[in-house]
């Protein structure tokens, strides 16, 4: 019965991509991450058939997993467009020091899930409007912009850095980054990627996001992760992965423990990428999320490796 839904599911996800982004505000009350019932329950029957199918190449007999690292894709190239008001790195123009921290950063958190990056490019374009103007606000600047950057196809990673400043007042909480989700691979390839505050990556000026997580973050969206609070505590589906207790709300800063699901089992998993805690207080991705982005990776950006290492 599912397989016969997977022609309307398609029509549907194709018409649905432009709103499958993600927002994160300062204050982590902005998001912009929103599926309509049928489409997320369609979307998320086809993925969890998909996991079932690749569950026992990646986990052992005992429930473990024998070895993520071993069942490698390829590396995903990544172009960095570094968006400025001037040639000054406060001005936004990122020095390819910093740059390089960020993706290290990338790389590490990512590491244990065999999901590897190569940074191929850096583009740098000194664009005052763009640079202030860009985001969810005024979508066709944006539009313009990524259409005239974009590289690559479904399996590189496109990154943006703005300052998001117009986007400060629209959301009323301060938006500092989202992602395009998988799908947008299909209807839309030249919008696809991630967008972030410059002042989000390793030693910048955010306050509490400082670390470079936010991208690690919105990667983990561009591979098809949902918020550990997606959903809340009573969506049956919630964010689609079984080891990530249910959650009614994002975390704010760095708690020592939260359990804001009483009812559920387990307590928030306020150090998951995925949740909204400060970069100090984030460093991990669990098994579940790793099974489904290596299925949505099958599914919209192939880039299997044939062999492992």
């Amino acid at each position: 019965m599912l397989f016969n839904k997977l022609i309307s599911l398609t029509a549907v996800l194709c018409v649905s991509a432009a709103s499958l982004v993600d927002a994160v505000a300062i204050d982590n009350k902005a998001c912009d991450t929103n599926f309509d019932p049928e489409t997320k329950a369609l979307m998320e029957a086809d993925f969890q058939a998909r996991l079932a199918n690749q569950t026992a190449s990646l986990v052992s007999d005992d429930g473990t997993v024998s070895n993520f690292a071993n069942f490698l894709l390829d590396p995903f190239d990544v172009y960095f467009h570094v968006i400025s008001k001037d040639e000054s790195e406060k001005g936004g123009n990122l020095s390819d020091e910093t740059i390089d921290k960020q993706i290290q950063v990338l790389k590490d958190a990512f590491s244990g899930t065999g999901i590897r990056f190569n940074h191929v490019k850096t583009t740098r374009t000194v664009n005052p409007e763009w640079f202030k103007k860009a985001g969810l606000k005024n979508k066709p600047l944006t539009a313009h912009m990524k259409r005239a950057l974009h590289e690559g196809g479904s399996a590189d990673l496109n990154i943006w850095s703005i300052s998001f400043d117009a986007d400060k007042d629209f959301w009323g909480s301060g938006l500092i980054g989202y992602s395009s989700f998988p799908t947008y691979a299909w209807s839309e390839p030249l919008l696809d990627g991630v967008m972030i505050d410059y002042r989000t990556v390793p030693g910048g000026k955010h306050k509490n996001r400082d670390r470079g997580h936010l991208l690690v973050h919105e990667v983990g969206h561009w591979f098809g992760l949902y918020h550990t609070f997606e959903g809340g505590c009573d969506d049956k589906i919630g964010d689609g992965i079984d080891d990530t207790p249910a959650q009614k709300s994002s975390t704010n800063g760095c708690p020592k423990s939260r359990n804001t699901c009483k009812d559920r089992e387990g307590e928030d998993p306020i150090h998951n990428y995925m949740d909204y805690s400060d970069d100090r207080c984030t460093n991990e991705f669990t098994i579940g999320q790793m099974l489904r982005m290596t299925s949505m990776i099958r599914t919209y950006r192939p880039n299997w490796s044939s062999q492992k290492a």
